[in-house]
C-alpha cells in the first residue's frame, strides 16, 4: 500500500490511499490425463497435467478466462480416459485436440462455452456430443470431427475444414435438428451421413459445387485434394442409388426450424425430394417439370444427378424413388408418373427406371401406343393437381 500527503483543505490534512490492484491469475496450459480416474472434466478432480503435476481444471480463475486444454496421446501422458464426461458449462481459453492414436468423445451434461475456438488436429477421430455453444469457430485442421448429438454445436459459428481433414454428423438419424454455420471454408470434406446442414453466407453455387464433387456418379464419395467435397456415406451405402445429397434455398421452414430464404440448406433424402422434406409429393413434379421445361439445373430444379441438365434420368431418379423408397413401398403417385414419362421418353427412359426399379410398373408397348397427347396431359393434371 503507497500513502502520500494530499492538499491542505481548511487547515486540515487530508491523506489520499491507493491500494495496489491484485494480479489476476493466468490462465494455465493443461494437458488431459485423467490422473484420477473418473472420466470426468470438473474442477475438482485432478485430471489435468500443468507440466508439473495433475490439478484440476480452474475456470475464469479471479475474472481471467479458464486455462487452455489440450488433448493428446504423446508418450508420458496417461490418455486412457478417452470418454469424457463434461460436468459444467465451462470457458477455456481454447480446445485442443491433437490425437493420432486415441479417439476422443467429450460428452455429458455440461459443455464448451464463451469466446473460444475448437481445434482438432492429428490423424484420430474426436466426437462433440456434449452442450456446446462456443463462438470462436471450429477449425478441423487434421482427422475427423464428428457431432454425435443434437446440442454439440454451436449455433451460427464458424466452420474451417483443411484439405485432408474430415467432419461427420453423427447425431441420431432423422433428429429435428440440423447445425447452422455462419461461415463455411471447408477444402475437406462433410459426410453428412443421413442429417441435415444450415448454411449461412455460403453462395448456392458453392455449396452445389461441393455436393456434385461428393456425387461421383452416384456413389456419394467423392474427394478433392483441393476442393471441399459434402457427400454421405449412407447414401453410399444405398444399394438402390435412390438416396443422396440434395441442395436447396429460397425455403422458410427446415427439420424443424425457420430458416432464411437466403440460407442454403443440405441435407440426406431421396431423389425426387425438391424442397428437402424427404417425401414425394405432387408439388415436386411440378418442380422438376419447370426445370425440365425452362432448361433449369440445380437439385431444387430437378436435377438429381448434378450433370447439370433435367432429362429423362432425373425422372426415372425420381420415379424409382417415388415407386421405392419413399414410404418403402409402391406409391400410388409414382404409378400416374410412369406411364406419362415412358411416353414422353421412350426407351432411354424405360431402360434407365427398370435399371433403379426392375419391378416398376411400366406399361405395355401396345398400351403405350394408344396414348394420346391428350391423354398424357389428362393423366398429368391428375397427378399433378388430384388427390396427391
Amino acid at each position: 500500500m503507497a500513502t502520500k500527503r494530499g492538499a491542505r483543505i481548511r487547515g486540515c490534512a487530508v491523506l489520499t490511499m491507493s491500494f495496489a490492484t491484485p494480479a489476476l491469475a493466468s490462465p494455465a496450459s493443461l494437458t488431459w490425463n485423467n490422473h484420477s480416474g473418473t472420466n470426468i472434466w470438473n474442477t475438482t478432480d485432478a485430471n489435468w497435467f500443468n507440466g508439473t503435476t495433475s490439478v484440476p481444471y480452474s475456470d475464469k480463475s479471479n475474472g481471467s478466462t479458464g486455462d487452455a486444454v489440450l488433448f493428446n496421446d504423446s508418450n508420458g501422458v496417461n490418455y486412457t480416459g478417452d470418454n469424457i464426461s463434461v460436468a459444467g458449462a465451462f470457458s477455456p481459453t481454447s480446445v485442443t485436440f491433437n490425437n493420432s492414436y486415441t479417439d476422443y468423445t467429450l460428452g455429458g451434461p455440461g459443455g464448451v462455452g464463451g469466446s473460444t475456438s475448437v481445434v482438432k488436429l492429428g490423424s484420430a477421430t474426436t466426437t462433440l456430443a456434449g452442450s456446446d455453444n462456443y463462438s470462436a469457430g471450429t477449425f478441423v485442421d487434421a482427422g475427423t470431427l464428428a457431432i454425435g448429438s443434437g446440442t454439440a454445436f454451436p449455433v451460427n459459428t464458424n466452420l474451417t475444414i483443411a484439405s485432408g481433414a474430415r467432419m461427420e454428423l453423427t447425431f441420431a438419424s432423422y433428429t429435428a435438428y440440423a447445425p447452422v454455420v455462419s461461415s463455411l471454408a471447408n477444402t475437406g470434406s462433410i459426410d453428412v451421413e443421413n442429417n441435415g446442414l444450415v448454411l449461412e453466407n455460403t453462395p448456392l453455387s458453392v455449396a452445389s459445387a461441393q455436393v456434385t464433387l461428393g456425387y461421383n456418379h452416384g456413389n456419394w464419395n467423392g474427394f478433392n485434394a483441393t476442393t471441399g467435397t459434402i457427400n454421405s456415406s449412407v447414401a453410399a451405402n444405398d444399394a438402390h442409388h435412390l438416396t443422396a445429397v440434395g441442395v436447396a434455398t429460397e425455403l422458410t421452414s427446415f427439420l424443424g426450424s425457420t430458416v432464411s430464404p437466403s440460407d442454403v440448406l443440405v441435407r440426406y433424402t431421396i431423389c425426387g425430394d425438391t424442397d428437402l422434406d424427404f417425401d414425394i409429393t405432387s408439388a415436386d413434379y411440378a418442380r422438376i417439370d419447370n426445370g425440365y421445361k425452362n432448361h433449369l439445373t440445380g437439385w431444387a430444379n430437378g436435377d438429381f444427378n448434378y450433370d447439370g441438365v433435367v432429362n429423362y434420368e432425373d425422372y426415372a431418379l425420381a420415379d424409382a424413388a417415388c415407386d421405392i423408397a419413399d414410404g418403402g413401398q409402391s406409391d400410388a403417385l409414382a404409378h400416374y408418373e410412369i406411364p406419362l414419362h415412358a411416353y414422353e421418353f421412350g426407351q432411354p427412359y424405360v431402360t434407365a427406371l427398370l435399371a433403379l426399379d426392375p419391378t416398376a410398373p411400366i406399361p405395355e408397348p401396345n398400351a403405350l401406343a394408344f396414348l394420346t397427347f391428350g391423354a398424357i396431359a389428362a393423366l398429368r393434371r391428375t397427378a399433378r393437381y388430384g388427390r396427391f
